[in-house]
């Protein structure tokens, strides 16, 4: 429920912000926006950033094309400084963590804040929850994550659950893959591991 409240709350700050734009443009980026701010964004008017190609409906590529509500939020914010976004694509999850930490990239949407991370970037507020979830065979029941140990479960490679999984629950064994990979064990009752 909270997240149609925010997906409420963002398409009707999308028509109110495009309602009134020109007016807006100017005074959002001289208010908003400190001195140093702004002469950052003089100095580097465009800024890219990552799309994973398949966590829809976050952001995703269809027919070649970077969309989904993380994009257009990005695209949105964007527009009312006169910033220039560079959709990057192609690459895996992991991949785009050691591009941002090389600094090939300046933008990572819908990454979760944990200690290992917070030494290399800065994070925004949150601007969506998610509540992440566990796909099984069916027929297959559980009540809490306990019932996984001695059994083997699909992690994508460089999220955050690995830590968590590891260190609060070390019975379960993990099957670490790319996000493409991890989805697998749904159809055929395998998982890939990373290649």
């Amino acid at each position: 429920m909270q997240f149609l409240y925010q997906l409420v709350f963002y398409i009707l700050l999308s028509v109110s912000l495009s309602s009134h734009s020109s007016q807006l443009d100017n005074t959002f980026h001289q208010n908003i926006l400190t001195k140093e701010e702004q002469a950052y964004l003089k100095k580097h008017p465009v800024i890219k950033v990552q799309c994973i190609s398949d966590t829809a409906p976050y952001n995703f590529v269809k027919n070649g094309k970077p969309q989904g509500f993380s994009i257009d939020h990005i695209q949105l914010l964007a527009s009312k400084i006169n910033l220039k976004v560079e959709i990057i694509t192609g690459y895996t999850w992991n991949q785009y963590l050691e591009l941002m930490k090389e600094k090939k990239i300046d933008v990572m949407l819908n990454i979760v804040k944990n200690n290992d991370r917070e030494k290399y970037f800065l994070f925004t507020s949150s601007y969506f929850s998610v509540v992440n979830t566990m796909f099984t065979k069916k027929g297959f029941q559980y009540d809490s994550l306990s019932d996984f140990n001695g059994k083997t479960i699909s992690v994508v490679k460089g999220f955050s659950e690995i830590v968590l999984l590891k260190q609060l629950f070390p019975n379960i064994h993990l099957l670490i893959g790319n996000y493409s990979d991890t989805r697998i064990i749904g159809n055929n009752g395998t998982a890939l591991a990373d290649r």
